[in-house]
């Protein structure tokens, strides 16, 4: 009978008391950090994977999730402290799959799909056990589509979907327009921002896309392969709240001259109406 909120700070709560019962415990610092990540408590998630490397020292692995804590608190910008830890775990560690998420998550966020494609390929190459393959492949395939949807040429990548079954994610079905009286406000250099965040709990943006403003209306889909890196995945909500920004300065935060919609509630599996209607002030 919990929310989501009271669950996550229940598991933050148990983790804490996990580390101060075994201050030494390097995994338990690295679970912890994690659930800052989720709980959206980034500074707190920080210092936990700064405790990991003073106690077992500088691995990829632990940079970053580092980074993504960082780049989330800076507004999922890619800020130069965030690009420098990406830069140093793949040094260490060209296929670390917690930096290679990142990296895609920023670059499809961004609309570079062909980077985001290979930074994923790079996760399943690797064959590593500990990923989600299915979700990376849904990644990869949500990535090429928006790509071909703006003519341009997907990389290879025959061999992703070998041995896998089909699954079905929970999505959110978008069509998104402008509000008749300010359609004249509209510029085909700008860009649309769509996310979803859980109705409770943290405001982490659960799904994105970002498409052209020329484009509009539009039909957009939101779902697990729209992820934003953190552990908390949109098929985890029931209901989410969406909020669309046609920027006119290239930024997911609103300014002032920017056009607003937002949707206070919509089921995770549903489909609905969002209209721009709103100037910002």
């Amino acid at each position: 009978g919990m929310s989501t909120e009271q669950i996550m700070m229940q598991r933050v709560q148990m983790m804490e008391s996990a580390v101060q019962q075994e201050p030494e415990n390097s995994q338990a610092w690295f679970s912890l950090g994690h659930a800052y990540i989720s709980a959206g408590q980034y500074d707190q998630a920080v210092a936990a994977f700064d405790k990991v490397i003073e106690l077992v020292g500088v691995h990829a692995e632990l940079l970053g999730p580092k980074a993504t804590a960082l780049y989330y608190k800076a507004g999922q910008q890619m800020i130069p402290v965030v690009q420098s830890l990406i830069d140093q775990a793949l040094k260490l560690d060209p296929q670390d799959p917690s930096t290679l998420l990142l990296v895609g998550m920023d670059a499809f966020f961004t609309a570079d799909y062909n980077k985001a494609i290979g930074a994923w390929q790079t996760i399943l190459d690797s064959d590593r056990a500990d990923v989600d393959r299915a979700a990376l492949i849904n990644a990869i395939d949500s990535a090429k589509m928006r790509l071909q949807a703006e003519g341009g040429a997907t990389m290879p990548n025959d061999e992703a979907h070998k041995g896998l079954k089909t699954t079905t994610a929970k999505t959110v079905t978008l069509n998104v327009s402008i509000a008749p009286e300010l359609a004249a406000k509209v510029s085909n250099t700008d860009m649309l921002f769509i996310f979803a965040r859980a109705t409770e709990g943290p405001k982490v943006p659960l799904a994105a896309t970002k498409v052209s403003a020329k484009s509009l209306p539009v039909t957009v889909t939101l779902d697990d392969s729209t992820n934003m890196g953190g552990n908390v995945k949109l098929s985890d909500a029931t209901d989410v709240e969406v909020i669309a920004v046609l920027s006119k300065h290239g930024s997911v935060k609103p300014q002032p001259g920017d056009l607003q919609g937002k949707l206070a509630s919509i089921k995770v599996g549903a489909s609905g109406e969002l209209v721009l209607d709103t100037e910002v002030q």
